[in-house]
């Protein structure tokens, strides 16, 4: 990385009210990597209103690099981004509301585009894997950088990551930049759009149908990696093993135990193409085995016996049983009410969301079900 140019730069955008536009209108200026105003820059002003229509209207700046997009609507009933489309990159405003008193003035910076992939480098990468009923759910990370002075522009088609073929129930997070993740299905994900000079994160999770005891997955790395980083669930008596990483370690948050291990590349060394990842000492399947480790452990805190001929013994920890499924699902009725609050605060994206609840749900309805049949 010697030599590279720094990462912290002047902001690609800028929205701000201004007193000197007037009401209902919003100016924008195009400048180029040396602030000089950029003439016949290409527009787009998107709008969103409350019913989620949208709509986009086109602009071109003149010779001073500006444009106007006059006689639009105030108030918090819809909302404004503005777009800079050049060869192939996208540079967005944040979304922002027209006051009723005052314009909006937008600064976007338009910048040389390249799709030179050597410019683009995994800084950190990371995947987690999570035992589910039956299934493994999987997340992962890329945090990428673009340590070039130009703006990183991904092929026409896409840049296609490969996934597990058994694949299933694909999700991915939005963002406010120009990146656009889409599946295809039995292939991977497939990424597009342009990444300006600095850093972004991607994140994208999948399922795989799991019913053995052991699972092995090879992820490509399509870029040149700098860092990376493998985490998997730590149930009694499972293991994780990652082709040429240091043997993972054991660590735990409250009830709940993960193995983590990670690999950090120096200059010289052979590039990081590959993540083998083996999971042994699978648990089988079973109604609570996605509940928290602490409900987990309820099994042998039930004092349950069965033998040859005997009926199940009802024990005194039954009252105490009953108050950990309680406090777990308090626990997990606040966590949706969490959800929802970043829902609503643009933090995840809808079909994050929606995948988080379900599993919440499934986890609700295991939960119930313990605590009807232990208070029958």
């Amino acid at each position: 990385m010697e030599g590279a140019p720094p990462l912290a730069r002047r902001p690609m955008a800028k929205a701000d009210p201004s007193t000197e536009v007037p009401v209902g209108s919003i100016r924008v200026r195009v400048l180029d990597v040396n602030e000089r105003p950029v003439a016949g820059a290409e527009l787009q002003l998107g709008t969103m209103s409350q019913d989620s229509a949208r709509k986009a209207v086109p602009g071109r700046t003149g010779a001073d690099g500006q444009y106007v997009f006059a006689s639009l609507a105030t108030g918090d009933k819809q909302a404004y981004r503005v777009n800079l489309l050049h060869q192939g990159a996208k540079y967005s405003s944040t979304p922002f509301r027209l006051p009723v008193d005052r314009g909006y003035d937008v600064v976007l910076r338009q910048l040389d585009t390249t799709r030179d992939a050597r410019d683009l480098v995994l800084y950190v990468g990371a995947t987690s894997l999570e035992l589910k009923e039956e299934r493994l759910r999987i997340v992962q990370q890329a945090r990428l950088v673009n340590i070039g002075a130009r703006t990183y522009v991904f092929p026409e088609d896409g840049l296609l990551v490969p996934l597990p073929k058994e694949a299933v129930a694909f999700q991915t997070e939005e963002v406010m930049t120009d990146q656009h993740l889409k599946e295809e299905p039995g292939k991977g994900v497939r990424i597009s759009g342009s990444v300006p000079p600095g850093e972004i994160t991607l994140m994208w999770g999948f399922d795989v149908p799991q019913t053995s005891t052991s699972a092995e997955f090879t992820f490509d790395l399509p870029w040149i990696t700098f860092a990376y980083r493998v985490l998997a669930d730590g149930a009694p008596g499972m293991t994780l093993d990652v082709d040429g990483f240091p043997p993972a370690e054991l660590h735990s948050d409250g009830n709940r135990r993960f193995y983590v291990t990670e690999i950090v590349k120096r200059v010289g060394e052979p590039p990081l193409r590959q993540v083998r990842v083996r999971l042994s000492g699978i648990p089988g399947p079973g109604p609570m085995r996605f509940i928290a480790v602490g409900l987990a452990l309820l099994v042998v805190g039930l004092g349950v016996v069965v033998a040859r001929g005997q009926q199940p013994v009802k024990v005194q920890a039954r009252p105490d049983a009953l108050r950990t499924l309680e406090r777990e699902r308090a626990r997990l009725l606040e966590r949706a009410r969490e959800l929802e609050a970043e829902r609503e605060r643009g933090e995840i994206g809808p079909e994050f969301h929606r995948a988080a609840l379900s599993d919440l749900e499934e986890q609700l309805s295991a939960v119930l079900y313990e605590q009807k049949r232990l208070a029958s």
